[in-house]
């Protein structure tokens, strides 16, 4: 889709602070974060909400959740964090697109480093 911005983060249009990317997902690091570690994960094909995701892309997606929510909570020192999908404009979805949103507790200050994890490069 031409005019979403995260369509545009994935076709290398709009750059991004890439944490994790495969062949279905791709998460990086909010540009305007609500707290350090903020990040969000989408799947790369554009789903507006999570009812249109397919099984198959919405098993990649939460299984990179999975894998990102403590690696962020690692990176920042959090002992917790809130892991949310907004799934429409009246539950507070801000872009048309299956986001996963993991942030850790605000009172924290640790910085986030830049580091990238891949599924299909672990190093």
């Amino acid at each position: 889709m031409d005019d979403c911005i995260f369509c545009q983060i994935v076709a290398g249009d709009i750059p991004s602070r890439t944490v994790y990317e495969d062949d279905d997902v791709l998460a990086f690091l909010d540009a305007n974060p609500l707290a350090p570690g903020h990040t969000l994960v989408i799947p790369k094909a554009h789903h507006e909400r999570l009812n249109d995701l397919p099984a198959d892309v919405g098993s990649a997606v939460f299984a990179a959740v999975h894998e990102l929510t403590p690696a962020v909570e690692d990176a920042v020192d959090a002992s917790a964090s809130t892991v949310a999908f907004n799934n429409g404009e009246a539950a507070g979805q801000e872009v048309p697109t299956s986001t996963a949103t993991s942030s850790r507790g605000s009172r924290m200050t640790a910085d986030v480093p830049s580091t990238r994890w891949s599924a299909n490069d672990p190093t």
